[in-house]
């Protein structure tokens, strides 16, 4: 692929410029859109980037059909995935009526997503690790002012090793299979008791769950009791101590907060037993609230 590679200081006008696309965007979308994100190095403060802003429209799956009818009654063309599983791109007909943009359509269980949305958070976050890619970035871009390929191929290792350091070396998938000897074991992993029976117990059932696993292997687990309407409840999450602070919690609860919001759920709740998880839950928007609990099994009278 050979283009030029063009690199411009950060601008502050950059989030401005994002906000007029998602007006206009939300306006076609209406509720067909789960959230309109500003992906990609402008939507890092301080970073050096190409001045094109990135964008995802998150969908519920299934929606797709409508998005692109909608879309294309706003003036976009679908372009396809263009090679890329689950993101789908759109090309604006007419550029100069707003800032230009790339614009990506994604349901909100896509890996590209969760790609994009993890490598901004992380960059968000920590400013050293922004700091870092904007050095590689530029160092890429005097190597190869001409050739985009191998200015992507040189930020690639950097990429990859957030993305590892971030919990996306694991895949993680709604609702899979899981056997209830699987969870036992990730349950007495983690220090709780198993309650293999009561997982055996037919009449058990959540709203939904969500599996990160390892080659098949279930390494970290959260699931969701809800009325489906206002309220829920996330239980049981857990990871597998050997996969602890690589980012796998984070992950399970921002993607069961995604689906929640998708779901139109706004009251949301979790349970945790150990003061040290508190500043965990926080980061999410939590705060602690006074709770009771009782144990009614028979005997226990």
């Amino acid at each position: 692929m050979s283009a030029i590679v063009t690199l411009m200081p950060y601008d502050p006008a950059w989030p401005a410029q994002f906000v007029l696309i998602r007006n206009m965007l939300a306006a076609a979308l209406g509720d067909a859109a789960v959230s309109i994100e500003h992906v990609g190095s402008t939507s890092v403060p301080g970073l050096a980037a190409k001045p094109v802003i990135d964008v995802d429209v998150v969908i519920r799956p299934g929606a797709f059909p409508d998005v692109r009818s909608r879309l294309e009654a706003a003036g976009y063309r679908h372009a396809g995935d263009q090679g890329i599983a689950g993101r789908e791109v759109f090309k604006c007909a007419d550029q100069h009526r707003l800032p230009k943009h790339h614009l990506y359509v994604c349901s909100y269980d896509a890996a590209e997503l969760w790609r994009h949305l993890t490598f901004r958070n992380a960059l968000r976050s920590r400013t050293k690790l922004a700091d870092e890619y904007a050095r590689v970035k530029v160092e890429g871009a005097r190597l190869f002012p001409d050739r985009m390929d191998a200015y992507i191929a040189h930020k690639g290792g950097f990429i990859q090793r957030v993305y590892r350091s971030h919990g996306l070396q694991y895949r993680y998938e709604f609702d899979a299979p899981v056997s209830p000897a699987a969870l036992a074991d990730l349950r007495q992993a983690v220090g709780w008791n198993r309650m293999e029976r009561d997982l055996a117990d037919p009449r058990l059932c959540n709203a939904f769950h969500l599996c990160a696993l390892a080659e098949g292997r279930l390494i970290g687990y959260a699931a969701v009791v809800s009325n489906g309407v206002t309220d829920a409840y996330i239980q049981d999450v857990m990871v597998h101590p050997e996969c602890q602070r690589q980012g796998v919690g984070t992950q399970l609860m921002e993607r069961v907060l995604l689906r929640l919001k998708a779901e139109g759920v706004y009251m949301v709740s979790v349970l945790y037993g150990e003061a040290p998880l508190q500043p965990f839950y926080e980061k999410f928007g939590f705060f602690t609230m006074l709770c009771g609990q009782r144990e009614m099994r028979p005997g226990l009278d």
